[in-house]
Protein backbone atom coordinates (compact mmCIF):
# COMPACT_ATOMS: atom_id res chain seq x y z
CA UNK A 1 0.00 0.00 0.00
CA UNK A 2 1.51 3.35 -0.86
CA UNK A 3 1.87 5.52 1.51
CA UNK A 4 1.02 9.54 1.82
CA UNK A 5 3.35 10.24 4.24
CA UNK A 6 5.69 12.85 3.22
CA UNK A 7 9.09 11.60 2.80
CA UNK A 8 11.94 12.19 5.56
CA UNK A 9 14.10 13.79 2.78
CA UNK A 10 10.96 16.41 2.27
CA UNK A 11 10.02 17.39 5.42
CA UNK A 12 12.63 20.34 5.00
CA UNK A 13 11.08 21.73 1.67
CA UNK A 14 7.56 21.40 3.05
CA UNK A 15 8.82 23.67 6.17
CA UNK A 16 10.12 25.96 3.96
CA UNK A 17 6.72 26.19 2.06
CA UNK A 18 4.77 26.84 5.09
CA UNK A 19 7.63 29.51 6.49
CA UNK A 20 7.02 31.15 3.07
CA UNK A 21 3.09 31.15 3.12
CA UNK A 22 3.44 32.54 6.89
CA UNK A 23 5.66 35.12 5.91
CA UNK A 24 2.92 36.09 2.66
CA UNK A 25 -0.05 35.39 5.27
CA UNK A 26 1.41 37.35 7.67
CA UNK A 27 2.47 40.21 5.41
CA UNK A 28 -1.08 40.52 4.06
CA UNK A 29 -2.90 40.89 7.12
CA UNK A 30 -0.35 43.86 8.54
CA UNK A 31 -0.46 45.39 4.77
CA UNK A 32 -4.92 44.78 5.57
CA UNK A 33 -4.61 46.44 9.17
CA UNK A 34 -2.23 49.32 7.72
CA UNK A 35 -5.09 49.83 5.24
CA UNK A 36 -7.98 49.92 7.43
CA UNK A 37 -6.26 52.10 10.05
CA UNK A 38 -5.90 54.68 7.24
CA UNK A 39 -9.47 54.45 6.39
CA UNK A 40 -10.17 54.95 10.04
CA UNK A 41 -7.84 58.00 10.56
CA UNK A 42 -9.48 59.21 7.12
CA UNK A 43 -13.08 59.31 8.20
CA UNK A 44 -13.01 59.62 11.48
CA UNK A 45 -10.74 62.62 11.67
CA UNK A 46 -10.50 64.46 7.85
CA UNK A 47 -12.88 66.88 7.89
CA UNK A 48 -14.55 66.69 4.94
CA UNK A 49 -13.33 70.35 4.39
CA UNK A 50 -10.24 69.27 3.74
CA UNK A 51 -11.22 66.76 1.27
CA UNK A 52 -13.20 69.22 -0.30
CA UNK A 53 -11.82 72.52 -2.01
CA UNK A 54 -14.11 75.02 -0.02
CA UNK A 55 -16.91 77.06 -1.03
CA UNK A 56 -16.96 80.75 -1.94
CA UNK A 57 -19.26 81.90 0.88
CA UNK A 58 -19.53 80.42 4.15
CA UNK A 59 -18.12 77.49 5.47
CA UNK A 60 -20.16 74.36 5.03
CA UNK A 61 -20.71 73.66 8.12
CA UNK A 62 -22.40 77.32 8.94
CA UNK A 63 -25.56 78.60 7.61
CA UNK A 64 -28.18 81.63 8.51
CA UNK A 65 -30.99 79.10 7.92
CA UNK A 66 -29.67 76.79 10.35
CA UNK A 67 -32.81 77.60 12.80
CA UNK A 68 -35.22 77.49 9.65
CA UNK A 69 -37.14 74.35 11.42
CA UNK A 70 -37.42 76.43 14.85
CA UNK A 71 -38.16 79.31 13.01
CA UNK A 72 -41.66 81.22 13.92
CA UNK A 73 -44.55 81.58 11.29
CA UNK A 74 -45.52 84.47 13.18
CA UNK A 75 -44.09 88.00 13.25
CA UNK A 76 -42.90 89.74 16.85
CA UNK A 77 -44.45 92.56 17.57
CA UNK A 78 -41.79 95.43 16.19
CA UNK A 79 -39.43 93.08 14.93
CA UNK A 80 -37.91 94.50 11.55
CA UNK A 81 -37.46 92.84 8.54
CA UNK A 82 -34.55 91.87 7.23
CA UNK A 83 -32.41 90.07 4.99
CA UNK A 84 -31.70 86.46 6.62
CA UNK A 85 -29.83 84.61 4.35
CA UNK A 86 -28.38 85.43 0.72
CA UNK A 87 -27.99 82.58 -1.87
CA UNK A 88 -26.48 82.33 -5.62
CA UNK A 89 -26.97 79.68 -7.94
CA UNK A 90 -24.18 80.24 -10.43
CA UNK A 91 -24.83 77.11 -12.72
CA UNK A 92 -28.80 77.65 -13.25
CA UNK A 93 -30.29 74.24 -11.75
CA UNK A 94 -27.64 73.38 -9.66
CA UNK A 95 -26.93 73.50 -5.74
CA UNK A 96 -26.89 76.80 -4.58
CA UNK A 97 -23.74 79.01 -2.29
CA UNK A 98 -24.73 80.94 0.81
CA UNK A 99 -22.67 84.48 0.74
CA UNK A 100 -22.80 86.90 3.14
CA UNK A 101 -22.98 89.76 0.95
CA UNK A 102 -23.21 90.46 -2.60
CA UNK A 103 -22.94 93.09 -5.21
CA UNK A 104 -26.20 94.15 -7.29
CA UNK A 105 -25.87 94.31 -11.08
CA UNK A 106 -28.58 94.72 -13.45
CA UNK A 107 -29.01 91.03 -14.11
CA UNK A 108 -29.29 90.45 -10.21
CA UNK A 109 -27.14 89.18 -7.41
CA UNK A 110 -23.47 88.97 -8.89
CA UNK A 111 -22.63 85.61 -10.54
CA UNK A 112 -26.09 84.51 -10.22
CA UNK A 113 -27.52 81.84 -13.03
CA UNK A 114 -24.43 82.57 -15.54
CA UNK A 115 -23.82 79.43 -16.57
CA UNK A 116 -26.00 76.54 -17.39
CA UNK A 117 -26.58 73.11 -18.54
CA UNK A 118 -28.58 72.42 -21.48
CA UNK A 119 -29.99 69.34 -23.47
CA UNK A 120 -29.42 68.92 -27.22
CA UNK A 121 -32.82 68.51 -28.52
CA UNK A 122 -33.00 65.17 -30.52
CA UNK A 123 -36.12 66.49 -32.46
CA UNK A 124 -34.66 69.70 -33.61
CA UNK A 125 -31.13 69.80 -32.32
CA UNK A 126 -31.26 72.72 -30.36
CA UNK A 127 -29.57 73.66 -26.89
CA UNK A 128 -32.82 73.80 -24.53
CA UNK A 129 -32.20 74.26 -21.14
CA UNK A 130 -31.60 71.88 -17.86
CA UNK A 131 -33.19 72.10 -14.99
CA UNK A 132 -34.16 69.79 -11.96
CA UNK A 133 -37.69 69.41 -13.42
CA UNK A 134 -36.16 67.18 -16.09
CA UNK A 135 -32.80 66.05 -14.00
CA UNK A 136 -33.41 66.00 -10.38
CA UNK A 137 -29.72 64.85 -9.62
CA UNK A 138 -28.25 68.00 -10.75
CA UNK A 139 -29.12 69.14 -6.88
CA UNK A 140 -25.98 67.33 -6.49
CA UNK A 141 -23.57 68.99 -8.89
CA UNK A 142 -22.03 71.74 -6.15
CA UNK A 143 -19.73 74.64 -7.54
CA UNK A 144 -17.13 77.17 -5.96
CA UNK A 145 -16.20 80.38 -7.36
CA UNK A 146 -12.47 81.82 -6.98
CA UNK A 147 -12.73 85.58 -8.40
CA UNK A 148 -9.20 86.08 -8.03
CA UNK A 149 -8.72 83.00 -10.62
CA UNK A 150 -11.48 84.09 -12.64
CA UNK A 151 -12.74 80.31 -11.74
CA UNK A 152 -15.72 78.29 -11.39
CA UNK A 153 -14.76 74.56 -9.85
CA UNK A 154 -17.52 72.12 -10.78
CA UNK A 155 -17.77 68.96 -8.70
CA UNK A 156 -20.35 65.92 -8.70
CA UNK A 157 -20.81 62.55 -7.11
CA UNK A 158 -18.54 59.99 -8.74
CA UNK A 159 -17.98 55.93 -8.35
CA UNK A 160 -14.72 55.80 -6.43
CA UNK A 161 -11.53 52.67 -7.66
CA UNK A 162 -10.05 50.69 -4.65
CA UNK A 163 -8.97 52.13 -2.08
CA UNK A 164 -10.76 55.45 -2.36
CA UNK A 165 -13.89 53.48 -2.21
CA UNK A 166 -13.02 52.59 1.47
CA UNK A 167 -11.84 55.90 2.53
CA UNK A 168 -14.61 58.31 0.81
CA UNK A 169 -18.17 55.99 0.40
CA UNK A 170 -20.87 57.65 -1.12
CA UNK A 171 -18.65 60.81 -0.47
CA UNK A 172 -16.37 60.74 -2.89
CA UNK A 173 -16.34 63.37 -5.90
CA UNK A 174 -14.78 64.83 -9.08
CA UNK A 175 -14.77 68.05 -10.10
CA UNK A 176 -13.51 70.20 -13.41
CA UNK A 177 -12.60 74.13 -13.79
CA UNK A 178 -14.08 76.32 -16.21
CA UNK A 179 -14.14 79.77 -16.31
CA UNK A 180 -16.24 82.07 -13.94
CA UNK A 181 -16.88 85.03 -16.09
CA UNK A 182 -15.87 84.14 -19.95
CA UNK A 183 -16.89 87.79 -20.91
CA UNK A 184 -13.31 88.73 -19.24
CA UNK A 185 -10.95 86.43 -21.41
CA UNK A 186 -8.60 88.09 -24.13
CA UNK A 187 -9.24 87.40 -27.72
CA UNK A 188 -7.24 84.43 -28.36
CA UNK A 189 -9.08 82.50 -24.98
CA UNK A 190 -12.51 83.74 -25.57
CA UNK A 191 -12.37 82.38 -29.46
CA UNK A 192 -12.79 78.83 -28.05
CA UNK A 193 -15.79 79.14 -26.94
CA UNK A 194 -18.15 80.16 -29.75
CA UNK A 195 -21.43 81.68 -29.29
CA UNK A 196 -24.23 79.21 -29.41
CA UNK A 197 -28.23 79.82 -29.18
CA UNK A 198 -29.65 78.35 -26.44
CA UNK A 199 -33.17 78.32 -25.25
CA UNK A 200 -35.22 79.17 -21.88
CA UNK A 201 -38.78 78.90 -21.29
CA UNK A 202 -39.10 78.80 -25.59
CA UNK A 203 -36.99 81.70 -25.25
CA UNK A 204 -33.79 82.16 -27.50
CA UNK A 205 -30.84 83.11 -25.83
CA UNK A 206 -27.11 82.48 -26.62
CA UNK A 207 -24.27 81.51 -24.71
CA UNK A 208 -20.39 80.84 -24.55
CA UNK A 209 -19.93 77.21 -25.70
CA UNK A 210 -18.37 75.53 -22.58
CA UNK A 211 -19.26 71.80 -23.31
CA UNK A 212 -15.17 71.09 -23.82
CA UNK A 213 -14.84 71.04 -20.80
CA UNK A 214 -18.04 68.85 -19.71
CA UNK A 215 -16.33 65.29 -18.74
CA UNK A 216 -18.70 62.26 -19.65
CA UNK A 217 -18.75 60.56 -16.40
CA UNK A 218 -21.05 64.17 -15.16
CA UNK A 219 -23.38 63.50 -18.26
CA UNK A 220 -23.50 59.30 -17.42
CA UNK A 221 -24.17 59.92 -13.47
CA UNK A 222 -26.07 63.68 -13.27
CA UNK A 223 -28.61 63.75 -16.89
CA UNK A 224 -28.66 59.88 -18.03
CA UNK A 225 -32.06 58.63 -18.06
CA UNK A 226 -31.95 54.90 -17.44
CA UNK A 227 -30.20 53.41 -20.60
CA UNK A 228 -30.36 56.38 -22.66
CA UNK A 229 -27.67 58.78 -23.32
CA UNK A 230 -28.52 62.65 -22.90
CA UNK A 231 -26.19 64.96 -25.19
CA UNK A 232 -25.21 67.71 -22.56
CA UNK A 233 -23.21 70.60 -22.59
CA UNK A 234 -22.60 73.62 -20.42
CA UNK A 235 -23.02 77.49 -21.75
CA UNK A 236 -22.08 80.91 -19.93
CA UNK A 237 -24.15 84.29 -20.14
CA UNK A 238 -22.78 86.59 -23.19
CA UNK A 239 -22.56 90.40 -21.71
CA UNK A 240 -24.54 92.49 -24.00
CA UNK A 241 -26.91 90.03 -25.02
CA UNK A 242 -29.19 88.81 -22.09
CA UNK A 243 -32.61 88.53 -22.62
CA UNK A 244 -35.26 90.86 -21.85
CA UNK A 245 -37.82 90.29 -18.78
CA UNK A 246 -41.17 89.32 -21.04
CA UNK A 247 -44.08 91.53 -20.18
CA UNK A 248 -43.20 92.59 -16.74
CA UNK A 249 -41.25 95.08 -14.68
CA UNK A 250 -40.05 98.63 -15.08
CA UNK A 251 -39.59 99.87 -19.05
CA UNK A 252 -36.54 101.10 -20.27
CA UNK A 253 -37.09 105.28 -19.51
CA UNK A 254 -37.99 104.54 -15.79
CA UNK A 255 -34.32 101.86 -15.32
CA UNK A 256 -32.70 103.72 -17.98
CA UNK A 257 -31.14 100.69 -19.01
CA UNK A 258 -32.81 97.07 -20.94
CA UNK A 259 -34.45 95.27 -18.63
CA UNK A 260 -32.92 92.22 -19.10
CA UNK A 261 -31.97 88.75 -17.11
CA UNK A 262 -29.32 86.60 -17.27
CA UNK A 263 -29.93 83.05 -17.48
CA UNK A 264 -33.09 83.25 -14.69
CA UNK A 265 -36.57 82.09 -15.45
CA UNK A 266 -37.84 85.36 -15.38
CA UNK A 267 -36.68 87.85 -13.29
CA UNK A 268 -33.15 89.26 -11.43
CA UNK A 269 -33.96 88.34 -7.99
CA UNK A 270 -36.39 85.88 -5.97
CA UNK A 271 -37.11 86.99 -2.30
CA UNK A 272 -38.92 84.67 -0.11
CA UNK A 273 -40.39 84.93 3.59
CA UNK A 274 -39.31 82.47 6.10
CA UNK A 275 -42.05 82.93 7.75
CA UNK A 276 -44.17 81.61 4.73
CA UNK A 277 -42.00 78.50 4.04
CA UNK A 278 -42.81 77.38 7.97
CA UNK A 279 -46.75 78.35 7.43
CA UNK A 280 -46.92 76.39 4.60
CA UNK A 281 -44.83 73.62 5.75
CA UNK A 282 -48.04 72.94 8.32
CA UNK A 283 -49.97 71.74 5.16
CA UNK A 284 -47.45 69.23 4.22
CA UNK A 285 -45.91 67.56 7.12
CA UNK A 286 -47.17 64.14 6.27
CA UNK A 287 -45.41 64.10 3.29
CA UNK A 288 -41.89 66.27 4.09
CA UNK A 289 -41.82 67.07 7.79
CA UNK A 290 -38.83 69.56 7.18
CA UNK A 291 -39.61 71.90 4.30
CA UNK A 292 -36.74 74.03 3.29
CA UNK A 293 -36.89 77.59 2.15
CA UNK A 294 -33.98 75.90 -0.08
CA UNK A 295 -36.70 74.45 -2.39
CA UNK A 296 -37.64 76.98 -3.60
CA UNK A 297 -34.37 78.31 -4.75
CA UNK A 298 -34.38 81.76 -3.52
CA UNK A 299 -31.74 84.76 -3.34
CA UNK A 300 -32.86 86.46 -0.51
CA UNK A 301 -34.52 85.05 2.34
CA UNK A 302 -36.58 87.23 4.52
CA UNK A 303 -36.61 86.83 8.41
CA UNK A 304 -39.35 88.86 10.56
CA UNK A 305 -41.93 89.25 8.46
CA UNK A 306 -45.55 87.30 9.10
CA UNK A 307 -46.02 84.50 6.76
CA UNK A 308 -47.22 85.56 3.31
CA UNK A 309 -46.81 89.52 3.86
CA UNK A 310 -44.17 89.57 0.47
CA UNK A 311 -47.58 88.64 -1.84
CA UNK A 312 -48.93 92.11 -1.69
CA UNK A 313 -45.16 93.78 -1.85
CA UNK A 314 -44.74 95.83 -4.92
CA UNK A 315 -41.54 98.91 -3.70
CA UNK A 316 -39.09 97.87 -1.22
CA UNK A 317 -35.73 99.30 0.19
CA UNK A 318 -33.32 96.93 1.53
CA UNK A 319 -30.39 98.61 2.63
CA UNK A 320 -29.64 101.00 -0.03
CA UNK A 321 -30.82 99.71 -2.70
CA UNK A 322 -34.84 99.77 -4.19
CA UNK A 323 -36.49 97.16 -6.04
CA UNK A 324 -39.26 96.81 -7.97
CA UNK A 325 -41.42 93.57 -6.99
CA UNK A 326 -42.75 93.14 -10.64
CA UNK A 327 -44.73 89.53 -9.56
CA UNK A 328 -45.67 86.62 -7.64
CA UNK A 329 -43.38 83.19 -8.61
CA UNK A 330 -45.74 80.77 -9.88
CA UNK A 331 -44.04 77.37 -9.00
CA UNK A 332 -42.98 74.20 -11.06
CA UNK A 333 -42.40 70.89 -9.74
CA UNK A 334 -38.79 71.77 -8.74
CA UNK A 335 -39.97 72.23 -4.52
CA UNK A 336 -40.79 68.63 -4.86
CA UNK A 337 -37.01 67.99 -5.24
CA UNK A 338 -34.89 67.12 -1.99
CA UNK A 339 -31.72 69.79 -1.84
CA UNK A 340 -29.61 67.73 0.10
CA UNK A 341 -30.37 64.54 -2.04
CA UNK A 342 -31.37 65.28 -5.52
CA UNK A 343 -34.39 62.70 -4.60
CA UNK A 344 -38.14 63.38 -5.65
CA UNK A 345 -41.29 63.02 -3.75
CA UNK A 346 -43.90 62.19 -6.62
CA UNK A 347 -46.35 64.82 -5.30
CA UNK A 348 -45.35 67.52 -2.63
CA UNK A 349 -45.22 69.89 -1.94
CA UNK A 350 -46.84 70.53 -5.49
CA UNK A 351 -50.18 69.35 -5.28
CA UNK A 352 -50.88 71.55 -2.18
CA UNK A 353 -49.27 74.56 -3.47
CA UNK A 354 -51.28 74.32 -6.69
CA UNK A 355 -54.59 73.69 -4.65
CA UNK A 356 -53.84 76.26 -1.68
CA UNK A 357 -51.70 78.80 -2.95
CA UNK A 358 -53.29 79.37 -6.35
CA UNK A 359 -53.57 83.11 -5.66
CA UNK A 360 -52.62 84.84 -8.62
CA UNK A 361 -55.44 84.99 -11.67
CA UNK A 362 -52.51 85.63 -14.30
CA UNK A 363 -51.55 81.70 -13.45
CA UNK A 364 -54.86 80.27 -11.64
CA UNK A 365 -53.89 76.38 -12.36
CA UNK A 366 -50.38 77.26 -10.42
CA UNK A 367 -49.68 78.07 -6.48
CA UNK A 368 -47.59 80.99 -5.91
CA UNK A 369 -44.45 80.81 -3.57
CA UNK A 370 -41.95 83.99 -3.22
CA UNK A 371 -41.84 87.31 -5.48
CA UNK A 372 -39.56 88.48 -8.17
CA UNK A 373 -37.75 91.56 -8.14
CA UNK A 374 -36.19 94.20 -10.15
CA UNK A 375 -33.59 96.38 -8.75
CA UNK A 376 -33.19 100.02 -10.23
CA UNK A 377 -30.42 101.03 -9.96
CA UNK A 378 -27.59 99.16 -12.43
CA UNK A 379 -25.41 98.29 -9.44
CA UNK A 380 -25.70 98.37 -5.84
CA UNK A 381 -25.39 95.77 -2.99
CA UNK A 382 -27.13 93.40 -0.40
CA UNK A 383 -25.91 92.51 3.00
CA UNK A 384 -27.67 89.53 4.94
CA UNK A 385 -28.81 91.50 8.48
CA UNK A 386 -29.69 94.34 5.86
CA UNK A 387 -32.86 96.19 6.75
CA UNK A 388 -36.04 95.61 4.27
CA UNK A 389 -38.70 98.44 4.65
CA UNK A 390 -42.06 97.97 1.84
CA UNK A 391 -42.49 101.19 0.63
CA UNK A 392 -45.32 100.16 -1.63
CA UNK A 393 -47.91 97.32 -1.59
CA UNK A 394 -50.26 96.39 -4.09
CA UNK A 395 -53.42 93.61 -4.03
CA UNK A 396 -53.45 93.83 -7.91
CA UNK A 397 -50.04 91.44 -9.17
CA UNK A 398 -51.02 89.65 -11.80
CA UNK A 399 -49.08 87.49 -13.82
CA UNK A 400 -47.76 88.59 -17.16
CA UNK A 401 -49.05 91.96 -16.39
CA UNK A 402 -46.91 94.90 -16.37
CA UNK A 403 -47.38 96.86 -12.91
CA UNK A 404 -44.45 99.18 -11.88
CA UNK A 405 -44.28 102.36 -9.33
CA UNK A 406 -41.48 103.94 -7.94
CA UNK A 407 -41.93 105.67 -4.52
CA UNK A 408 -38.90 108.41 -4.06
CA UNK A 409 -37.25 109.34 -1.00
Amino acid sequence: MASHLPRLENLDSISDIYKDHAFLINSAVGYAVALLSIVYFCREYLPISIRRKPAFGFPRTVSNISDEFQYSKDQETGQDFRVKSLWIYPIKGCRGIEVASSKICHTGLQYDRQLMFASCSPGTGAWVFASQRGFPKMALIHTSIDPASNTLTISYPAKPKFPASLIYGNEFRKSFTVPLNVNILPEDKLAKYPVTKVEIWRQESVGYDLSAHVPQEIKDVIFSKGHTKVDVGLFAVVDGRNRGIRHMGPPVEVLGRPNTIGFADFAPIHILGLASVREFNELVKGEIPNLSARRFRPNIIVGGSPSYDEDNWQTVRIGNEDYHVMSRTPRCKVPNNDPDTGERNRNEPDVTIRGQRNIDPGAPLLGCMGMHMVPFEKEGSINVGDKIEVKLRTPDHKWGRNLWTRIEG
